[in-house]
């Protein structure tokens, strides 16, 4: 998937962004050819699961944590396609 950006706000005002990049598994070679057909309601699944996760507790300031963001993303991949096996995050900052 590609990179997901999402604002960091706090007090009222902008105080940065998170990056990330996922990778999306899938059981099996047709459940991944499923998920490929459907990457663009994915990534809109993903990007609010960030928006939300960024929304309540990211930080420019704190480390990010991946454990809490995987599990809102994995949770809302798997509301939006059961063919997602897992959810890997290969990569998260956050940044002013």
């Amino acid at each position: 998937m590609a990179p997901i950006v999402v604002p960091i706000v706090g007090s009222d005002r902008l105080d940065g962004a998170l990056h990330l990049k996922l990778v999306l598994a899938a059981a099996d070679p047709a459940a991944l050819a499923r998920l490929t057909q459907r990457m663009p309601a994915l990534r809109a699944a993903s990007v609010a699961g960030a928006i939300e996760f960024s929304r309540l507790y990211a930080s420019t300031r704190t480390p990010v944590d991946a454990a809490r963001l995987r599990a809102i993303l994995t949770a809302a991949l798997r509301a939006e396609d059961a063919d997602v096996a897992d959810v890997l995050i290969v990569e998260v900052s956050a940044a002013d």
